[in-house]
């Protein structure tokens, strides 16, 4: 039985309960148990869908064109699950561990982050058992005592944060504030969410640009780069008595007469 009220359409049952609303005002649809209680909800305000509820747990099944269950999200013990056409399961989501697991039985399992432009940023594969990050080095956040530029060579001050450098082969150097060129930090460590005032990504390990003197000495691939007198600057380790402990890292381009940024391989020695 139908009935009609007020820009509503309700389905009775045979008891003239209504046991399904189709709001035309507001576009929603509703379907209850016979005895009371919404067990389905449509919200077209919030584009919103709600299974189960009432003593009803909530189910939605996708099956394929041979009735093949292949994706579920299953209310009553919280999972979501995707299975290839045949039975094997490709996606599990488990609420009991909160475990995620993907790929099997003859499938690899891959997860992929895009950036907003669809590349590649981040990727788990499973075939190989790698995890690729297209951005350069591994950067850990520290405090900082005054606002640096990124590429600024970093030394530890008296008071535990880090400052520009400001002397040659000065052993207290840390690394690198990081994100300057075209090399990005792959990983952050000890970050707390967004970046905090006070603070900066320092490379400690990978590939970084960094500023260079070469007004003294020219700087060649392969050089070994250290502190320099010029703030913030690296220059080449030429003198082999004092470089030791001193030592940022290893050039990969070359900068001769002037001052600028140069590629550089952070190992600190």
């Amino acid at each position: 039985m139908a009935q009609q009220i007020n820009g509503k359409l309700e389905l009775l049952n045979s008891s003239s309960n209504v046991t399904i609303t189709i709001d035309g005002d507001t576009g929603s649809i509703s379907a209850n148990r016979g005895t009371g209680g919404t067990i389905f909800h449509f919200d077209s305000t919030y584009a919103a869908l709600w299974l189960g509820g009432q003593g009803n747990e909530g189910d939605l099944v996708v099956r394929d064109q041979n009735n093949k269950e292949r994706i579920k999200l299953d209310g009553g013990d919280g999972d979501i699950w995707v299975k290839d056409a045949q039975g094997h399961p490709l996606f599990l989501f488990d609420s009991t561990y909160a475990a995620l697991y993907v790929g099997g039985q003859g499938n690899e399992g891959d997860v992929v982050v895009r950036d907003g432009q669809n590349r590649e940023r981040i990727k788990l594969d499973g075939q190989a058992g790698d995890i690729t990050l297209t951005n350069a080095d591994v950067a850990e956040d520290f405090d900082v005592a005054v606002d640096v530029s990124r590429g600024t060579v970093m030394v530890l001050g008296d008071n535990g944060a880090l400052e520009p450098s400001h002397q040659a082969y000065d052993r207290r150097v840390v690394g690198v504030i990081a994100g300057a060129g075209r090399y990005q930090p792959g990983m952050v460590l000890d970050r707390d969410g967004a970046q905090t005032p006070g603070r900066a990504p320092i490379s400690v390990m990978g590939k970084v640009e960094c500023l260079a003197d070469a007004s003294e000495h020219p700087i060649d691939i392969g050089d070994l780069l250290t502190t320099s007198p010029t703030p913030g600057h690296a220059m080449a380790a030429t003198d082999t008595t004092r470089a030791p402990g001193a030592i940022i890292g290893k050039s990969l381009g070359r900068l001769a007469g002037s001052n600028g940024f140069i590629p550089m391989l952070v190992s600190l020695q």
